[in-house]
């Protein structure tokens, strides 16, 4: 399942960044819209990622308190198939179906537990796991709540649970269909309101930056739950009973030897050799039946590790080649943009001057104007001032010359 999941979200996020994002059909269904696609997005994959917490942490808790191996398994099972099942929807396109879809899933997981084929998997802890489910029903309501309010909420939630109704989930592998008929049944009551809301190329990568680091923290524990599940399977309930069983028989053989060495006493030297002979071939026997078996464990554990790491390995080159082309793309993208950007600049620069020509000439005028006016009073100034010094130079003149002729 993990490496289902890997590749699924990989193909999708080259896809998206190839071809941009693609306006929800369904977001002019809903009424009152209150956010945009791109914050379904996000808050669509935060309820994701605290389903997940939610129903690992209940699992979680029922394990740790029974040492039943049926509910064990039970616990184990559900919350890596629950796991599976959200992170399958929260890949899906369209943001409003991912939230429909996730919603019933909800409602379909709280069903099966409460009143459903599964409401006696776990025992008597069976209330820890429909609390579980409930708390997510109130959260999914409230995340409704935000998007549409509560009138489009409540014809939201009518048409889940009708839906859920027909739907119901039958086992732990939580194997159900794709809600088509409520996305159908939505899309067929008009266009009950409008947004227009296209995503840019930086949304679209924050959408998947935002699911990246919920795959990189839940497909490792995805993969620990089906070795843990594969390592139950291997040792079968039947070799545990027997073991059990082994174990009554030397406990009973030893309490009857106890018994008659405390009955006789007297001969206990004749019978000391002999019992203690059959017991120490006792302790033998179970001493290599123990080795046997955990021989034949640790042999069965060192190959279930390899196998695990090797898939483990396989993953992880799968999503490094995933990052790695996306990367790729997203370069690629930008210095599209850049270079389109730059080819648009001339133009820009060709337009912005067309447009500033005529303040451009006005603005020249009026200073050739202003500085002729500026150099025609200091001409005048200047024709003023050797005016004067002229006539001060002539009355100083005669006085001068009387001076000389003395």
């Amino acid at each position: 399942m993990p490496i289902k999941t890997l590749a699924a979200f990989a193909l999708l996020l080259t896809l998206g960044c190839q071809g941009g994002a693609r306006p929800s059909r369904l977001i002019d269904a809903i009424e009152d819209v209150q956010v945009t696609e791109f914050q379904i997005r996000l808050l669509t994959s935060d309820y994701t990622r605290r389903f997940s917490a939610t129903v690992e942490s209940a699992s979680d808790e029922i394990v740790d308190r029974t040492d039943d191996r049926d509910i064990r398994r039970a616990a184990l099972l559900w919350k890596t198939n629950a796991v599976s099942a959200a992170q399958a929807i929260v890949l899906k396109p369209d943001p409003v179906a991912v939230l429909l879809d996730l919603w019933a899933l909800t409602e379909q997981m709280a069903r099966f537990l409460d009143a459903g084929p599964g409401d006696e998997l776990f025992g008597e802890w069976q209330p820890i796991a429909i609390e579980a489910a409930q708390s997510l029903e109130t959260e999914i309501t409230e995340l409704a709540d935000s998007i549409s309010g509560q009138t489009g909420t409540a014809q939201g939630r009518q048409v889940v649970e009708d839906w859920v109704a027909g739907h119901p989930i039958q086992d732990l592998s939580l194997t159900r269909q794709y809600p088509r008929q409520v996305i159908e049944r939505l899309q067929g009551g008009g266009r009950l309101g409008a947004l227009a809301a296209v995503e840019s190329l930086e949304e679209h990568v924050a959408i998947y930056s935002q699911l990246l680091p919920l795959f990189w923290e839940l497909v490792p524990k995805q993969v620990r739950w089906e070795a843990e599940l594969l390592l139950q399977d291997y040792i079968s309930r039947e070799e545990i009973l027997k073991a059990q069983e082994d174990l009554d028989e030397i406990s009973k053989a030893l309490q009857r030897a106890h018994q008659e060495l405390d009955e006789l006493p007297v001969i206990l030297g004749e019978q000391r050799e002999a019992v203690l002979e059959a017991v120490r071939i006792e302790i033998a026997n179970i001493t290599a039946v123990i080795d046997q078996q955990r021989n034949a464990l640790t042999e069965s554990i060192d190959t279930q590790r390899i196998e695990t790491l090797d898939a483990v390995r396989q993953e992880r080159e799968i999503v490094l080649a995933a990052v790695r082309q996306e990367r790729e793309l997203v370069l690629a993208a930008i210095d599209e943009q850049r270079v389109a950007t730059l080819n648009e600049l001339p133009n820009l620069v060709s337009q912005s001057v067309e447009q500033a020509d005529p303040t451009l000439r006005a603005a020249i005028d009026y200073l050739f104007w202003r500085a002729a006016l500026l150099f025609g009073a200091l001409g005048a100034l200047a024709t003023l001032a050797a005016f004067l010094l002229m006539r001060l130079a002539r009355t100083q003149q005669p006085t001068a010359m009387p001076q000389r002729m003395e």
